[in-house]
């Protein structure tokens, strides 16, 4: 296992999220507040801190105070002359970056710690 290609696969994932967390109405306040249902912008960079957040395999300071939504929302890719959306889970996202990171981290560790490694034939 090639450490270098996990840090690469760790940071597409995570840049992915930051992309998707940043939409509007992607994430909520932590606490519950009277406004529930509204569309709140996410300040710049929270979305990279969130999906941070959810790839750590342990608990973490950074963007707990947001949580993805659980209902769809709609995302726009422009690609080509019509720029296109389709509908996206923050929740299911969330999970994907929760068990992804656990994963690759796991493998990180056990790549640099030597654990994996080729054995000649």
């Amino acid at each position: 296992m090639r450490p270098l290609r996990l840090i690469a696969y760790s940071l597409l994932i995570i840049l992915l999220g930051a992309v998707l967390f940043s939409q509007p109405g992607a994430l909520e306040r932590e606490e519950k507040t009277g406004n529930a249902g509204a569309v709140i912008a996410v300040p710049r960079g929270e979305g990279v801190d969130v999906s941070i957040h959810y790839f750590l395999p342990m608990d973490s300071p950074v963007g707990s105070d947001w949580i993805a939504v659980t209902r769809a929302i709609p995302v726009l890719i422009p690609v080509g002359k019509r720029p296109s959306t389709f509908m996206f889970r923050p929740d299911w996202y969330a999970t994907f970056l929760r068990i992804a990171g656990t994963a690759l981290v796991g493998l990180g560790l056990a790549a640099v710690s030597g654990l994996l490694r080729r054995i000649a034939d």
